[in-house]
């Protein structure tokens, strides 16, 4: 009987325990924050705040540039695929054998052109002792022809590739 009297003033003395702190947590919590754990808070924030608007402001700046350089290289390549099944197709018309350094010209690029300018050129002819493109052919020249296809866009920005065509009578 004694053991469960103990058990029951021990459990008492603790509840008491716990009042007395939850009392004392309930008056501490009334004094409010000082003005300098304010001044802190507020500088934190202040500091979270300016960098996340320079990782959107350099995230959107980024995406941006990555959008006008996807649609650049889009273009190249419809550029490019169309000036090399313009010569291909019409080869016997549109195959310069004549050696000029810039051949070809009013081709339709299927492009604005308040947004976009296509360039094609110059040409290099396939040097076989050499096994390069050089500038240098002896006319009438059907071997391989390689040239620059350059797309700027308004903005001024330019990507360029190479394409290769060849016409053997």
């Amino acid at each position: 009987m004694s053991a469960i009297i103990l058990k029951t003033t021990i459990s008492r003395v603790k509840h008491r325990r716990c009042l007395h702190k939850i009392r004392e947590v309930a008056r501490h919590s009334e004094r409010g924050d000082t003005l300098l754990e304010i001044l802190i808070a507020l500088t934190v924030i202040g500091i979270t705040a300016v960098a996340l608007l320079t990782a959107f402001a350099t995230a959107i700046t980024s995406s941006s540039q990555h959008r006008n350089l996807a649609n650049n290289n889009s273009v190249l390549w419809g550029a490019a695929e169309t000036a090399f099944s313009q010569i291909q197709l019409y080869a016997n018309t549109n195959f310069d054998t004549t050696c000029s350094s810039t051949p070809y010209s009013g081709f339709s690029f299927g492009v604005d052109p308040a947004k976009y300018s296509v360039t094609l050129g110059p040409v290099l002819w396939w040097n076989s002792s050499t096994q390069k493109f050089s500038t240098s052919c002896t006319s009438p020249s059907y071997v391989p022809q390689e040239m620059k296809v350059t797309v700027t866009n308004k903005n001024g920005t330019s990507d360029s590739a190479y394409i290769v065509v060849g016409h053997f009578p």
